[in-house]
């Protein structure tokens, strides 16, 4: 059967920014074709910076705004900091996902997210949406928690956290070229202690899904597929594909 799902976006870097706007455009695209009239918005949820200030919050709900403005979309700003907030979701913000063309998790601390919308109803509403056309993005924290295994940078990588689950067998590390030329991820060849294939996405890079052309590198830089110790890692550049997992629900609600 035909996927009725909307593109899925893993993204490196760059949400809201100018450079972003190719990928962002044809997210909202994507996600108008899957749910016609009714994709109406363009999404902001900003659950990972829940631990940054108030002024820094509203710096990217701004920089949200502007993004939409640019596409020709109107933004809604989902105001969830923590899991009591997911849990009180109110009738207006799920009818701001019934109706969305993109939902994009921002960047910030993918452990509090995962924890926020881990089980959720609210959770089960976006998968509901991006299974039935609309189009779902993870920039940074986003893209670790769409996976089912989270890195615990703090051990070195030497375990795993349970991730939100989206997408089976898989955990990221975005950023990827900023991190590994600051040392803080060491060459993974070899390393036995990953759990999972790990996929590396660079800055302003993204691994895009759709159903008609699978999973797809996008933007300015590269991303860096690592499967089991001893073989060797994948590189794949703009417009390269790379085997990856279906996400979940990705063959209609």
């Amino acid at each position: 059967m035909e996927s009725a799902a909307g593109a899925l976006a893993l993204v490196g870097s760059g949400e809201y920014l100018a450079e972003s706007l190719v990928l962002e455009n044809s997210l909202v695209e994507s996600g108008r074709r899957g749910r016609g009239e009714s994709a109406r918005y363009y999404v902001q949820i900003p659950t990972a910076s829940g631990h940054e200030s108030v002024e820094r919050r509203a710096y990217w709900r701004n920089l949200g705004v502007s993004a939409a403005s640019r596409i020709g979309i109107e933004a809604k700003y989902l105001d969830l900091q923590s899991r009591s907030d997911v849990l009180a979701a109110d009738a207006e913000m799920l009818e701001n996902i019934e109706n969305a063309a993109l939902i994009y998790f921002s960047g910030g601390d993918p452990y509090l997210l995962t924890e926020a919308f881990a089980g959720t109803p609210l959770w089960a509403t976006i998968t509901s949406a991006f299974a039935r056309g609309a189009s779902l993005a993870g920039c940074s924290a986003g893209a670790m928690a769409f996976c089912s295994h989270l890195v615990e940078f703090r051990s070195m990588g030497r375990r795993s956290r349970s991730g939100l689950g989206l997408i089976e067998n898989l955990q990221v590390i975005p950023h990827f070229d900023r991190m590994h030329l600051a040392s803080r991820v060491p060459s993974l060849v070899g390393k036995s202690w990953w759990e999972v294939p790990t996929l590396g996405i660079d800055e302003k890079t993204a691994v895009v899904w759709e159903a008609t052309s699978g999973w797809q590198v996008v933007g300015g830089g590269a991303a860096y597929l690592f499967g089991e110790p001893g073989e060797e890692r994948v590189v794949a550049y703009a417009g390269q594909a790379l085997s990856l997992p279906e996400p979940v629900g990705s063959h209609g609600a």
